[in-house]
């Protein structure tokens, strides 16, 4: 391990939770199910913001569970060559790591995806998983609304990271980043990402995100909601 990236462990300024996938990207128009030829990636909304900041030059810590598979091994060595603190990253013997297809869509369509992601490691991160992470010193703990949709246990992981960043005094930044496709029912949703929000400094829904949490039209409207 190089000196800069013993500061960088030694001085996290932003602490974030979710779930990386590896996901395989159609390399020619058509069908998923036609397709012979993928590539290769790393996909995960918290995962893009640590590896974002680190590039500016901001120390990130980012808390998941990996299969012990080779998408995992994958994604593990991608995230420490990124400089990311990877010290609350668990590799979970039974569980595998998440992934997706990605189609490639004609011009003016979007790409369709089929997620492999039910029951994945990234699910099972318990709240002994959230215990072992040192918040002190740290300045923000960054949020989405896919983590507490995967499963209970990221609920409930979601949740006690939130007591530890108050106890630590740090700022909490929410991006809602509704998955439909994740919660049971929208009730269960904008229960669960309001409660949320309502606990956060930072909130940061698109308008149409906001329109289905807040029932309001504008954003002024939706921003009084939230205040």
């Amino acid at each position: 391990m190089s000196l800069d990236h013993k500061k960088i462990l030694a001085s996290v300024e932003v602490i974030t939770i979710g779930e990386p996938m590896a996901v395989l990207i159609a390399q020619e128009i058509g069908e998923l199910k036609n397709v012979s030829q993928f590539s290769r990636g790393i996909a995960g909304a918290e995962l893009n913001v640590a590896i974002s900041l680190t590039r500016l030059g901001h120390s990130c810590s980012y808390i998941t569970r990996l299969g012990k598979d080779p998408f995992g091994e994958y994604i593990y060595e991608y995230i420490q060559s990124s400089k990311i603190d990877h010290r609350n990253i668990y590799f979970d013997e039974e569980y595998k790591t998440g992934l997706y297809l990605k189609s490639k869509p004609s011009k003016g369509e979007d790409p369709i995806v089929h997620y492999y992601r039910k029951n994945s490691a990234a699910t099972h991160l318990m709240i002994e998983d959230i215990e072992k992470v040192n918040f002190k010193g740290a300045k923000i703990l960054h949020l989405t609304g896919i983590t507490p949709a995967l499963s209970k246990n990221c609920k409930e992981v979601i949740y006690r990271a939130i007591e530890k960043a108050r106890e630590a005094n740090m700022l909490i930044s929410f991006d809602t980043n509704i998955r439909k496709v994740l919660w049971k029912n929208d009730t269960q949703m904008r229960e669960t990402l309001n409660d949320i929000a309502f606990q956060s400094d930072i909130l940061l829904p698109g308008i149409g995100e906001g329109r289905q949490l807040t029932g309001k039209d504008t954003p002024e409207e939706m921003a009084d909601y939230y205040i």
